[in-house]
């Protein structure tokens, strides 16, 4: 912790570590944005078509939350992994998060439709659909106040080693679940 006294002193104090600090978190980021991307993109055609959309319907980007690091309070969570997008009516998001107040780390799913009505009758066919696979204590699903549905699969500590296939665990999951309520274009509008 910082020695000096003044308001200042965590600047004073941690700058000879700042630029290594920094540029760990920056590889670190950099490296599980790839490990999702790469799994999404080799399902991406399956995953299309579950959705049931053309595969150049989607738009994959990058997916950042809070969408810039120096924007992160000390409570706040970080996820980042990979957004699809078709339009202004349909986004999901298959990332890694972070939760500080839960002490939780885990892959998610995100999906959100435009309608409020439609996103809740998805959710609850969803959430209809399929029993979570094993172990079944690490899987939860919950819906926001906007009706953003999430499937979240928590990760322990011995998993780290192999999150290459507990990303692709996820993507396969999910696309077994779109596929059991045949897709999210049929709730659109």
């Amino acid at each position: 912790m910082p020695k000096s006294t003044s308001p200042n002193s965590i600047l004073i104090d941690c700058e000879p570590f700042f630029l290594d600090g920094a540029q760990v978190v920056a590889e670190f980021a950099r490296r599980n944005q790839t490990l999702v991307r790469k799994a999404v993109e080799l399902r991406l055609d399956p995953l299309a078509e579950a959705l049931g959309f053309a595969k150049d319907d989607l738009v994959l980007l990058d997916y950042w939350e809070p969408n810039r690091f120096q924007k992160v309070n000390p409570t706040d969570g970080i996820s980042m992994g990979v957004k699809l997008k078709v339009s202004d009516y349909f986004e999901a998001a298959v990332y890694r998060y972070w939760e500080v107040e839960e002490k939780e780390t885990g892959i998610a799913v995100y999906t959100w439709i435009k309608g409020r009505a439609e996103l809740d009758q998805f959710s609850k066919e969803i959430e209809d659909a399929d029993a979570f696979p094993e172990p079944e204590d690490s899987w939860y699903s919950v819906r926001n106040s906007i009706g953003t549905y999430f499937i979240c699969r928590i990760l322990g500590t011995t998993e780290f080693a192999e999150l290459d296939l507990r990303i692709e665990e996820v993507v396969s999951y999910y696309i077994r679940l779109l596929a059991k309520v045949r897709g999210v274009k049929r709730f659109l509008k």
